[in-house]
């Protein structure tokens, strides 16, 4: 049985079989199991850690493009956001 936990980590749990399972249930050889190493704790805690601390902004940058809005010198390139419309959209089909 997989559990999925908050930090994305799948840890395998092997649970107790019963006489009513399948005979394939009772091999213990079949279970999966998972060697834990010293710094996943660490890493887990870093992880939830940056998640906490949300993505980076940067806001002289948001600064600086509402004031080119403003003024109407913001240049919007229609064609390279067309083209990573299209690339994303690739993508997405060729991945899910």
């Amino acid at each position: 049985m997989i559990d999925r936990i908050k930090t994305g980590i799948a840890i395998v749990r092997a649970k107790a079989v019963t006489d009513a399972e399948p005979e394939r249930f009772r091999d213990a050889s079949r279970l999966a199991s998972i060697n834990v190493t010293p710094s996943l704790p660490k890493l887990v805690s870093l992880a939830a850690d940056l998640a906490k601390q949300g993505p980076p902004i940067d806001y002289a940058k948001i600064a600086q493009i509402r004031q080119a809005i403003a003024s109407g010198t913001y240049f919007v390139d229609l064609e390279a956001t067309a083209a990573a419309i299209l690339a994303f959209d690739r993508f997405s089909r060729e991945t899910f």
